[in-house]
């Protein structure tokens, strides 16, 4: 064999033992696969953002019960109190203890009247009218409680109260009183007199305040009707303030 032929046969196997090589590392190479950019892939595994999952959870504050709405009644005190709205009122009854002595049996005490009687004279058997007895009342759920009928009247689920009129009425208190104020304020006559200086007049007006009323049994907060003066000064003044003749009365000027 010659060498050329030699040569070229050696040159031949390095060749093939080249392409042998690179077929190889092509057929392990990963098949990378590039998928188009449709979101309709089966299969894909692209996550939705949180708008596309379900419903947003409603917040803590839309989520309102019948107990902590402020429009909510409790049933068993069916009345809201005029005078403050946060308190709830319900018909009652309260069972008054009489406060006449009772300790002693009637025929004991007669015998003690008779048996004072050489010593003190004529002795008159007291007389106690006051009796046990039970009177209609509403009862609150703030612990506090207010007369029956006519003074506080339920209108409506309120528990109002009423005040009585010249004429013979019953209104309730809040639209008396600001009746009044409307009347004192419209009113042009200024008959009275302030005292440190009889020159100003003046005229009544009112207002309103609160005032703890009740009995015995119990206390109660109430709206009363209070009246002042406004002069022609431009001021406001209290009765302390106004002149008087020698009896106490307030002082009119002449011409009324």
């Amino acid at each position: 064999m010659s060498i050329r032929k030699s040569k070229r046969k050696i040159a031949l196997c390095i060749a093939a033992l080249f392409w042998a090589a690179c077929d190889n590392d092509s057929s392990s190479a990963p098949d990378v696969t590039i998928p188009p950019e449709s979101s309709d892939i089966p299969g894909s595994s692209v996550t939705p953002t949180s708008s596309e999952t379900a419903p947003a959870e409603s917040s803590s504050s839309d989520a309102i019960t019948p107990e902590s709405s402020s429009t909510y009644v409790n049933p068993d005190y069916p009345y809201t109190l005029d005078n403050d709205p946060s308190v709830h009122c319900k018909d009652s009854t309260y069972h008054h203890i009489s406060f006449c002595p009772s300790s002693k049996p009637r025929s004991q005490v007669i015998a003690e009247l008779q048996e004072n009687t050489p010593l003190y004279g004529t002795i008159q058997q007291p007389v106690c009218a006051d009796q046990n007895h039970d009177y209609a009342i509403f009862k609150c759920d703030d612990g506090s409680m207010y007369p029956g009928s006519p003074y506080f009247l339920p209108q409506k689920g309120l528990l109002i109260q009423q005040d009585y009129t010249d004429d013979g009425k019953w209104i309730p208190t809040k639209e008396k009183i600001a009746k009044d104020i409307e009347e004192a304020e419209a009113s042009t006559d200024f008959p009275y007199k302030l005292a440190k200086d009889s020159t100003i007049n003046c005229k009544i007006t009112y207002r309103t305040r609160t005032n703890t009323a009740g009995t015995q049994d119990f206390t109660y907060q109430n709206l009363q009707e209070d009246f002042f003066f406004k002069c022609e000064d431009g001021n406001s003044y209290e009765k302390e303030e106004m002149l008087r003749d020698e009896e106490g009365y307030l002082y009119k000027r002449k011409d009324t």
